[in-house]
């Protein structure tokens, strides 16, 4: 991996079989592997109900008012290494920081976050192969 000098803080994978993933390169199966089984766009795309908040519509009904955070930069970034790390080394930091993706998502079991999650706690793999 080096550094791309054009774009701050941007990380290059030099070897042609990897993709990036955060901080790291992983290998693109893999990569597709995870990103096939997970929508990632659900992922990065964060909804909340304001609750306290309604608002009435012109009709004169009353609605829950919405919150929506689109394309999460940092989501984004975090995912897919950490969806990496946890599945397949194990490493409790990654599965922490997915399992507090899926806490951002307000334990949603449909988005992709929580299913993860409960994926892996199921022993279902969410990527095979392995990093160089």
């Amino acid at each position: 991996m080096s550094y791309d000098t054009s774009v701050p803080s941007k990380c290059v994978c030099n070897k042609p079989s990897y993709t990036e993933a955060g901080s790291d390169c992983i290998e693109t199966s893999v990569a597709q592997n995870i990103t096939n089984n997970y929508a990632i766009n659900n992922i990065i795309t964060l909804k909340y109900n304001k609750e306290l908040e309604l608002k009435k519509n012109s009709d004169g009904s009353w609605a829950l008012d919405n919150y929506v955070i689109t394309n999460s930069n940092t989501i984004s970034m975090l995912f897919l290494d950490n969806a990496y790390k946890c599945s397949q080394k194990q490493d409790t930091k990654a599965c922490q920081v997915i399992a507090n993706i899926c806490v951002l998502h307000l334990y949603d079991t449909t988005n992709d976050a929580c299913k993860i999650i409960t994926d892996l706690s199921a022993g279902l793999p969410a990527a095979s192969a392995s990093q160089e």
